[in-house]
Formats: C-alpha cells, sequence, structure tokens
C-alpha cells in the first residue's frame, strides 16, 4: 500500500487527476447501473492508477478496457451460443411435444370412434335381439295355430267322411230296396211320393257333405302352403337375426378391447 501511495505520488498531476476522474465516472455509472461488470472494471482502473509508476495509464486504463470489452464480447458469443443451442433444443422439444400430441389426439380420435362404433353396435344388437325374440314369439304362435288347424281339420274331415259314407250307403240301400220292390209290384215307381222325396233329399244331402269335405281339404291345403312359405321365410330370416347379432357382438366386443 506504501508503494503503491508512494507510486501514486510520483505520477504527474496531468494523469493522475483525470485518471482518478474516469474511475469515478465509471463507479457512479456501475451504482446507478447497479452493474457487476463495471463496478469490477473500475476497481481494476483504480487498481492500476494507484499502481501506476509512471506510465501512460490511459494506455494501461485502454488496454484493460479492451481485455474487458473483448471477455464481455466472449461471454456474449458464449452466450449466443449457449442460447442458439437452447433454442434449438426447445424448437426439438417443442416439436417432439407436437408430434407426441398430434398421436395422442389421433388415438383419442380413434378411441372415441371405436367408441362410439361400440355403442352403435349393441344398440344394432339390442334392436336384433329384440326382432329375433318377436319372431319366435310369433313362430311359436303360428305352430300352435297349424297343430290346431290341422287337428280341426282331421277330426272334421273325419265326421264329415263318416256322415257321407252313411248317406251313400242309406242311398245305396234305398235305390235297392225300391228296385226290387218295382220288379215285385208292377206299376210301381221310386219317383212317385215319398221315396222320391226321400231319395233326393238324402242326394242333396250327400253334395252337401262332398262339398264341404273337398272345401275343406282346399282350406287344409292352402294352410299348408301357407304355413310352409312362412316357415322357409322364418328359418331365412332367422338366419340372418342371428349372424347379425354374432359378428354385430363380436364387433363391440373387438371394439371394446381395443379403445
Amino acid at each position: 500500500q506504501l508503494r503503491g501511495n508512494i507510486a501514486l505520488l510520483q505520477m504527474p498531476n496531468s494523469q493522475k487527476e483525470p485518471a482518478m476522474q474516469v474511475v469515478e465516472h465509471l463507479r457512479n455509472k456501475a451504482r446507478k447501473q447497479q452493474d457487476q461488470v463495471l463496478a469490477q472494471l473500475a476497481s481494476r482502473m483504480a487498481s492500476k492508477v494507484t499502481l501506476s509508476t509512471g506510465a501512460d495509464v490511459f494506455a494501461e486504463i485502454k488496454a484493460d478496457i479492451e481485455a474487458s470489452i473483448a471477455k464481455l464480447q466472449e461471454e456474449q458469443a458464449a452466450d449466443a451460443t449457449q442460447t442458439a443451442y437452447c433454442d434449438k433444443e426447445l424448437k426439438e422439444t417443442r416439436e417432439k411435444v407436437a408430434a407426441k400430441e398430434a398421436r395422442i389426439q389421433k388415438h383419442n380420435t380413434k378411441i372415441d370412434k371405436r367408441t362410439s362404433n361400440s355403442k352403435k353396435a349393441k344398440e344394432e344388437v339390442a334392436v336384433l335381439q329384440k326382432e329375433l325374440a318377436t319372431m319366435i314369439k310369433e313362430k311359436n304362435e303360428a305352430d300352435n295355430l297349424r297343430q290346431k288347424e290341422k287337428a280341426d281339420y282331421e277330426f272334421n274331415t273325419a265326421e264329415v267322411g263318416q256322415s257321407l259314407t252313411e248317406i251313400k250307403f242309406a242311398l245305396k240301400v234305398l235305390r235297392d230296396f225300391y228296385d226290387n220292390y218295382a220288379k215285385q209290384h208292377q206299376g210301381f215307381s221310386s219317383s212317385d211320393g215319398i221315396a222320391d222325396g226321400l231319395i233326393a233329399m238324402l242326394e242333396v244331402t250327400e253334395s252337401d257333405f262332398s262339398k264341404n269335405l273337398y272345401e275343406m281339404k282346399a282350406v287344409e291345403e292352402a294352410a299348408v302352403s301357407q304355413y310352409t312359405a312362412y316357415v322357409k321365410d322364418y328359418e331365412a330370416a332367422k338366419v340372418i337375426k342371428e349372424q347379425g347379432i354374432k359378428y354385430k357382438t363380436r364387433e363391440y366386443t373387438t371394439d371394446d378391447k381395443l379403445a
């Protein structure tokens, strides 16, 4: 410190006073701007002025300032390089995040689509199941009706057939009787009186029963034909409904697993 003070005393006033003014100016600037770098520069300049041996102190200060500037430029260059690196890394990170978000959005879209498809398929399965249940119920009713119709037909045709057989037998007996009677009694004719009316009545009854029997057979054949066609259509529709339920169930099951 003593040596520095002696050196300072040896400096010409023409150099010492301006140099200290510059130092003081820099210190004031550093305090006002709260600039640590500028404060350190002012401190080094003060040391230069204090330790100067009489040489051109401003040359030394200039060299020190240039060195500080060079150091600052190096630091700024390094900062710029670091900033560029950080910007590059940040850009790449943002791109990766954006790509991941896009993949997530795409995946979410697929999930939403599968969920929607699953819901729709389940609704379609419910409709198909309801329709199939209705078809089966109607088929059972048709089966029961067909069995009843067949049983009624068989009973009625048996009854009518039996009656028709008896009527035909009665007509044969009457005709044979009156033919034989006419042969045995000259001048008698079955077309006269009660005999003719009785035979005619039985013939009308025979015709009515034959007509009824024919109509019952026609109705039964039509019912059988209609029922056969219905069963054929039912079996085809049943297969379609069951396959639809099968595939739609598989569809929503797969969507639920992948969603």
